[in-house]
């Protein structure tokens, strides 16, 4: 049988793969250090799952410095610096800046989940490109090391997943 299709063998050797979840976060603090068009993207979907989100930068993109004016998100206007993590239940790291990226994950406290987007060995989760047709989500991974085979994974089963779903309800 193809190990795609049985659950209870491995694709991959022990140790080498993320255990894929759902993570809610309805409610929850979210802290995202900086302020570019990788942090619009995690701040969206963040706002999406729900999550208070606080974003951390000297500036911020035309999107963002549009949330922050209309109150979707708490802007703080700074430089990352340690303590700034507090009481967020998720932490994505997402300057330009390796050293600064590095420090957030350095001071991230147990329970805290960190994505470091610049370093997948430094991140407890990686982002996934995410297709939801109805009441399915499907998402794709490449366990954090090829973001281009990923979109072009999603915008293939994008293309060919309503006819997939045809008749489901």
């Amino acid at each position: 049988m193809n190990a795609a299709n049985d659950e209870d063998e491995p694709l991959t050797a022990p140790g080498t793969s993320p255990y894929p979840v759902d993570l809610r976060v309805a409610g929850e603090p979210a802290v995202v250090v900086g302020g570019g068009r990788v942090a619009t993207r995690k701040v969206t979907h963040l706002l999406n799952a729900g999550a208070k989100v606080t974003v951390i930068s000297p500036e911020l993109d035309e999107a963002l410095a549009e949330r922050a004016k209309n109150g979707e998100i708490a802007w703080r206007a700074k430089d990352y610096e340690t303590g700034d993590l507090a009481d967020a239940r998720v932490v994505i790291a997402c300057t330009d800046d390796r050293d600064v990226n590095h420090q957030v994950v350095a001071d991230a406290k147990p329970g805290q989940l960190v994505n470091n987007t610049a370093d997948p060995q430094e991140s407890d989760f990686f982002n996934v490109a995410v297709i939801e047709q109805g009441k399915l989500i499907v998402t794709v991974s490449s366990k954090g090391v090829d973001p281009a085979l990923v979109r072009r994974v999603k915008q293939r089963l994008a293309g060919v997943l309503p006819d997939l779903l045809a008749g489901e309800e």
